[in-house]
């Protein structure tokens, strides 16, 4: 309330009579109206249960801040509204050292911080205050739980932990998501990708060519919200009597080798390098791209032991090896880390990334391939069911067609009929095939019209579709 009464609410109203028209609230202060009526709700029915439940001898129970509390939780989304204040936090405290560059608000915050309802705290102090509601609240009702006797109601106050963990839980994720985004974002305006001509220098590329591959069509490549970076850092490329210094990026599905050019290249100390981080640099420096991206699962990892590197001289290296789909090592690069223990972090994340990537695809394999079994008969049934046209008589002994859907969802689809004939020539019918896991005889219906209907039930697939019979009935062939 502090922060909306003081702060924000005040510089609304100097805007109002044109002044710091260049401070945005929304962006400073993000959702602290509806935090406020949350907590002002909290408050207010929290206060009155427990004027109304107060006795001589008690003053409220636990009963009354369980209601509080499931009330607050339904009010608040489960905790949404304090997940959009918390991801606004960063940007906001990077919006509030912009605003202080600017002399009038640099002076409108001095003016508020006089007033003594901030009893001294600064706008950055109380602008984590909201996250700090919310965070305390697990360790608040874990220590009343603490002291409660009553057995169910400790089983309702720990059914509020855990929802109230679950809903921090989840604000953490986002967290991690949104940080991994905005880096990922800036890695991208980072990064230059080099042209074909200047990856190989000697491929010839006709004239009325050379415009349109000038560009890299993968330049975007990392503007993906799925792609996950799980670690960077500095890096030293052995190429033969020569060393260059590289920046590489591990991602959930490649590895990026970088190195920084040299018209904006500068010394890096070891201390920087040790750290793995390299932030964007205000005056545009940029990484090139070295060669191509490597995915996860097309390089093996070979570290250089102790004595091997005793011999060759290779101190923290280790080695990948790139591998095309054909099996052919198309790439051989010996990378050395600034030390020991940063080398063995790079191996164990690469290793830890290309698990996780190879289980990630034998699971999508898994799927796939039980899809395909799903569209599979048994021998003794429909031979090449699928995509195949069945000729069915009828009783004028003409024929009629039907192609078999692609979205056959059930394993082993036989099929059963149900057939009504129409009593007027021209009226349209409706016939239904369900595939179901029953032993029924395979039969197969169609007819002059192309559309199908599916409707999805239960371990069953119902597919229907309308056939204007022409007063014709139609008796089905068991194949």
């Amino acid at each position: 309330m502090v922060l909306k009464h003081v702060f924000m609410e005040p510089m609304k109203k100097v805007q109002v009579e044109n002044h710091l028209m260049f401070a945005e609230p929304q962006d400073l202060f993000g959702n602290l109206d509806e935090l406020c009526f949350v907590s002002y709700t909290f408050c207010k029915d929290f206060i009155s249960a427990l004027l109304a439940h107060m006795s001589p001898t008690e003053f409220g129970g636990t009963e009354v801040l369980l209601n509080a509390i499931q009330k607050l939780t339904i009010h608040s989304g489960n905790g949404e509204v304090y997940h959009n204040y918390c991801l606004n936090y960063s940007n906001a405290l990077n919006y509030l050292e912009t605003l202080r560059q600017k002399d009038d608000f640099a002076e409108f915050e001095k003016w508020c911080q006089h007033d003594p309802r901030c009893n001294r705290l600064q706008l950055t102090d109380l602008l984590v205050a909201p996250m700090q509601h919310w965070t305390k609240l697990p360790l608040l009702i874990g220590n009343i739980r603490k002291y409660t006797l009553n057995q169910e109601e400790q089983s309702q106050l720990t059914y509020s932990l855990q929802t109230i963990e679950k809903s921090l839980g989840k604000l953490q994720d986002k967290m991690k998501w949104l940080q991994n985004f905005e880096r990922v974002q800036e890695i991208q305006k980072q990064i230059v990708w080099p042209a074909v001509g200047e990856l190989e220098p000697r491929v010839f590329i006709p004239e009325f060519m050379k415009s349109t591959l000038s560009k890299q069509p993968c330049e975007k490549l990392l503007e993906s919200h799925k792609r996950q970076l799980l670690y960077e850092g500095h890096l030293t490329l052995v190429e033969g009597a020569k060393t260059t210094d590289m920046y590489a990026f591990l991602f959930d599905d490649i590895l990026l080798l970088t190195k920084a050019k040299k018209s904006t290249r500068k010394k890096i100390s070891v201390a920087e390098m040790n750290s793995g981080n390299l932030k964007c640099q205000p005056d545009g420096a940029t990484l090139l791209v070295y060669r191509q991206p490597i995915a996860l699962d097309r390089f093996s990892i070979h570290e250089v032991g102790s004595s091997d590197a005793a011999v060759t001289g290779l101190k923290n290296a280790f080695v990948v090896v790139q591998i095309s789909r054909f099996q052919q090592i198309i790439g051989v690069y010996t990378l050395q880390a600034p030390s020991d223990a940063t080398k063995h972090l790079w191996l164990a994340h690469l290793g830890e990334a290309q698990e996780n990537y190879k289980e990630i695809n034998i699971a999508d394999v898994g799927r796939q391939n039980s899809f395909k079994e799903n569209l599979k008969l048994d021998d003794d049934d429909v031979d090449d069911v699928k995509g195949s046209d069945r000729p069915l008589a009828t009783q004028d002994n003409s024929l009629i067609t039907e192609k078999i859907g692609e979205n056959v969802l059930d394993s082993k689809p036989y099929i059963t009929h149900s057939i009504a004939t129409p009593r007027n020539r021209g009226q349209s019918d409706k016939f239904t095939v369900d595939y179901t896991r029953s032993r029924t005889a395979p039969c197969h219906i169609g007819g002059h019209d192309n559309s199908l209907h599916h409707d999805y039930t239960g371990q069953s697939l119902h597919m229907s579709r309308s056939v204007d019979l022409g007063g014709v009935n139609i008796e089905p062939i068991y194949l």
